[in-house]
């Protein structure tokens, strides 16, 4: 008796499962014979355990059923694979003349199979391709995974911030500020210039003074059950001021401050805040090569007196944040200014009138139905917006997201922001659409670089299109 693809697909992801068991990426794959329905091929990931680079489920897969029917030719068989074949495996696909192959979650990066590229369309294979069977629950169990080997990487529980609020709290923290003022400065300033620094500005006192007073927020810096270092920060106008960051010494140079700086940036946009900037003593190498590593750029200098015949001399140091947001009744005057300007660019085939420009926007003002706009913000300013288009199509038999325009302004490019706006995009509609589509003048070879490594591909279709007016 012949079941559904959903019913091959589980019996995959019960290999994968078994393959996550051993440590290996969860990637489970059968093959079934069509004339009656009869499982003849089982593979499951065995890279790791058996040092192979060939021992991905789908090879695993064609050598049982090759073994169970006697021959190479798999021809009258289908596969069922959790995660879209890479070149290697739909190549081997290919070969063994496999009728169909019906995958789970897509590969954007790795998959052969339509997403990076389509190895079957570029051999001429007949082999048929079906994507996005049981996608979520696959897709679950990769995420799954790999989320477990990440913390794992960067700790028991990996880094995270806990807030200072209790009088306890801060007692604590003033003992873990002495302590590692102590270990950390000698090499910049002498014994008395760090205990009067210690007592004025990371004293019990000072700090609560700073936390009533001033607005200051203080953090520990919490990795498995251990407070590793702590944090300060404060909101300065429409920047977050990174006041301290520091990690006892037997914890550095493992990425934590790194980790914990991903967080700082979360609180900033949060806070709907441009930039973080600090503070760092111009002698301070190692921690300057820190926060350059860390994407800070110099932005100033100068020398503070903070009293008892002391001095702190210092660099000034800024990191840019870039944000996604949802266009407003108030961008109106950006929006229609921009999109003039990009629509008289060789990026289109034509300029829009303003008229239309205006009908764009307050489509975009009415609903989120047909067209959704976004503002592109770097350390701040709007720097730039893109608009996005929902459709169903035949073809992916789900929602498709067109992404209509994306202009970033010239000051601005080559910071991230398109990059930043893809992410947040495929983090929005990832677990709900079948397609990602854009068009792109092959003219415009540093859009379209960017949209190849993001995993678009080119489609084979000549374009037409019927004028209305």
């Amino acid at each position: 008796m012949m079941n559904n693809d959903e019913f091959y697909m589980e019996m995959a992801q019960r290999l994968a499962e078994e393959a996550a068991a051993d440590g290996e990426a969860p990637i489970g794959a059968v093959i079934v014979r069509k004339s009656d329905g009869k499982v003849v091929g089982t593979g499951r990931n065995t890279r790791e355990k058996g040092r192979n680079a060939l021992g991905h489920a789908e090879i695993s897969a064609i050598d049982s059923a090759c073994k169970s029917l006697g021959g190479w030719r798999l021809t009258g068989c289908e596969m069922f694979v959790t995660l879209e074949p890479c070149p290697m495996c739909a190549g081997a696909i290919a070969n063994a003349r496999l009728d169909r192959v019906v995958f789970g979650a897509s590969d954007e990066k790795n998959g052969f199979a339509g997403s990076k590229a389509d190895l079957f369309e570029l051999c001429g294979s007949d082999t048929i391709i079906k994507g996005g069977v049981l996608k979520a629950e696959c897709e679950k169990q990769l995420k799954s995974f790999f989320g477990a080997l990440r913390r794992k990487k960067s700790g028991m529980n990996g880094v995270k911030l806990i807030k200072i609020e209790s009088a306890e709290q801060v007692k604590n923290l003033a003992a873990l500020a002495d302590e590692i003022w102590h270990e950390w400065f000698p090499s910049l300033l002498s014994a008395e210039q760090i205990d009067y620094m210690v007592e004025k500005f990371q004293s019990e006192k000072a700090m609560t003074e700073q936390m009533k007073t001033d607005d200051y927020e203080y953090y520990y810096i919490h990795r498995g059950g251990e407070h590793i270092g702590y944090t300060a920060v404060k909101k300065d106008g429409n920047r977050l001021f990174l006041s301290k960051l520091y990690i006892k010494k037997e914890f550095r140079g493992n990425g934590y401050a790194s980790a914990a700086f991903r967080l700082i940036k979360e609180i900033a946009a949060e806070k709907s805040l441009g930039a973080v900037w600090l503070t760092v003593n111009k002698y301070n190498e190692q921690a300057i090569a820190v926060y350059e590593k860390l994407g800070f750029k110099r932005i100033g200098e100068g020398v503070t007196d903070i009293g008892n015949g002391f001095v702190m001399d210092d660099f000034f140091y800024q990191y840019d944040i870039n944000s996604v947001r949802s266009i407003g009744e108030e961008d109106r005057e950006f929006f229609l200014e921009a999109a003039d300007t990009f629509y008289h660019t060789d990026a289109v085939e034509k300029p829009l009138p303003m008229k239309k420009l205006e009908a764009i926007f307050d489509e975009m003002m009415r609903s989120d139905v047909y067209i959704e706009g976004y503002i592109l913000m770097h350390g701040g300013e709007r720097a730039g917006y893109a608009a996005v288009a929902k459709t169903f199509q035949t073809e992916s038999a789900a929602l498709t997201v067109w992404i209509e325009d994306l202009y970033i302004l010239p000051q601005y490019r080559g910071k991230g922001l398109g990059k930043t706006f893809f992410e947040r995009l495929f983090a929005k509609y990832d677990s709900i659409t079948g397609r990602y589509r854009l068009e792109v003048e092959p003219e415009n070879e540093t859009a379209y670089n960017l949209y190849k490594k993001l995993g678009f591909r080119e489609l084979g279709y000549t374009e037409m299109i019927r004028e209305m007016n």
